[in-house]
C-alpha cells in the first residue's frame, strides 16, 4: 500500500501541479544472480518487497511525470530518533551492549553511508535531472559479516561477539538476493559523486 498505491497517489498529485518526482527505489529489484549491476540490467526482485519497488518504479515511468530514480543500496548511518534502524546502528548497539549476533556470511552489498544518499538527491535536484535510473551505492561489495567486521573495528568493540551464518540460518525470513552490488560509473560520471569505502563511511559515521 505504501510503495505501490501510495507512489500513485503522489504521482496523481505531481500531475495536478506540474511536479517532478524523485523516486527512492532499492537494489532489492534485482535478484542478485548477476552482479556487478548498472542501470540497464533487468529487475527481477524474488521478494515482495523488491516487487513492490519495481511496480512503484513502473508507475513512475509510465505516468507522463518528470521522474529521476534512485536506486539506493543498503544504507548506514545514524537515523533520527524513533527512526528505523540500519546494519551499523544495530551492529554498534549490540556490540555496545555486551550481546552476541548472527551476521550473514552470504548477502553481499556495496553499502552505501546515508550521507551519500542524500548527497545523490541533492545533486539531481541542482542539475535537474530527468527521466534516468541511478544507481546510488558504497565503493566496496562486502558481506553483512564483513561490515559487521568493519564496523566493530571503526567503533572499537568487540568483534568476537560477531558469528559468521550463513542466510539459511534465519529460517523465518522472506529470500533474500544473493549479491545485487552495484556498478556505480554513472553515478560517479554523471552525479559527480565518488562511492566511499566501508571504513571511510563508518568514520564519517
Amino acid at each position: 500500500r505504501v510503495n505501490v498505491l501510495g507512489t500513485q497517489n503522489i504521482l496523481d498529485s505531481a500531475k495536478k501541479v506540474g511536479a517532478t518526482m524523485i523516486f527512492i527505489s532499492s537494489n532489492a529489484v534485482y535478484n542478485g544472480k548477476e552482479p556487478f549491476y548498472d542501470e540497464n540490467k533487468q529487475t527481477n526482485p524474488i521478494d515482495m518487497y523488491g516487487k513492490t519497488k519495481e511496480k512503484g518504479e513502473s508507475l513512475v515511468k509510465e505516468s507522463g511525470v518528470n521522474f529521476t530514480i534512485l536506486r539506493l543500496m543498503t544504507m548506514y548511518g545514524w537515523p533520527p530518533e524513533n527512526a528505523r534502524s540500519n546494519p551499523a546502528k544495530w551492529i554498534i548497539q549490540e556490540l555496545r551492549g555486551g550481546n552476541k549476533i548472527n551476521v550473514v556470511n552470504d548477502i553481499l552489498n556495496n553499502h552505501l553511508w546515508a550521507g551519500q544518499a542524500s548527497s545523490a538527491i541533492w545533486k539531481v535536484i541542482n542539475k535537474d535531472l530527468k527521466g534516468k535510473v541511478y544507481n546510488i551505492a558504497g565503493r566496496d561489495c562486502v558481506s553483512r559479516f564483513d561490515f559487521a567486521l568493519k564496523t566493530a573495528k571503526i567503533f572499537g568493540l568487540n568483534s568476537s561477539l560477531i558469528n559468521s551464518v550463513p542466510n539459511s540460518f534465519f529460517k523465518d525470513i522472506a529470500p533474500r538476493p544473493k549479491n545485487t552490488c552495484f556498478e556505480t560509473s554513472l553515478m560517479e560520471n554523471e552525479l559527480g559523486i565518488r562511492p566511499i569505502g566501508v571504513e571511510e563511511g563508518l568514520r564519517l559515521m
